[in-house]
């Protein structure tokens, strides 16, 4: 098993108290560099890459783990666990402020405040993703293992261990993911 801390490509900065910064899908800790320049001096950051986005470890991936927003909350849950952190604030962007809700839900001893921003709204199947292909059945001439998924906000995820590739696409017109997987494959023939 991974090091939680590997895993997530956690990356800590500053002194004072505690900010635990995650982005949203789609991004990466890079999201918060601006931020990060201008609170280090006052307060001790911590940035973490949601597993399956920026430089997380690509081998903790579960399709079914991550399946729902509460796997990842069980993740924030395991940072702050590893990192024997308390009185946190934690501030979530988009996806990650309903993360850090269920989150402080199941364990509000560690948070000190939840800041939420620009959160998505909480819908019942808000943040599930549909695994529209499993192998070949549904897209002839992709390897068995390959996966994908389009979830809330129109975010696609193609998932193929056989060419060591993970794409992640924001906001596409659903009619455009078909011509876009097969540009994909395309390239890395």
């Amino acid at each position: 098993m991974v090091d939680v801390c590997a895993r997530h490509n956690i990356t800590v900065v500053g002194n004072g108290p505690t900010i635990l910064l995650v982005h949203g899908f789609g991004c990466d800790q890079n999201l918060w560099r601006l931020v990060v320049d201008r609170l280090q001096s006052d307060f001790r950051l911590i940035l973490i890459d949601l597993v399956g986005s920026g430089s997380s470890d690509p081998r903790a991936w579960d399709a079914k783990k991550y399946s729902s927003l509460s796997g990842y909350a069980a993740d924030i849950l395991e940072v702050v666990d590893a990192l024997d952190l308390r009185d946190v604030v934690f501030v979530g962007h988009s996806v990650s402020a309903m993360i850090g809700a269920l989150a402080t839900i199941e364990d509000p001893r560690r948070f000190a405040k939840l800041v939420m921003l620009t959160p998505s709204p909480c819908l019942a199947n808000y943040g599930y993703l549909w695994w529209l292909n499993r192998g070949p059945t549904a897209r002839p001439g992709v390897p068995a293992t390959a996966v994908s998924a389009l979830g809330a906000g129109a975010n696609a995820i193609w998932i193929d261990p056989a060419q060591d590739l993970v794409a992640v696409v924001r906001w596409i017109d659903k009619s455009a993911l078909d011509g876009f997987v097969d540009r994909l494959l395309a390239a890395v023939r």
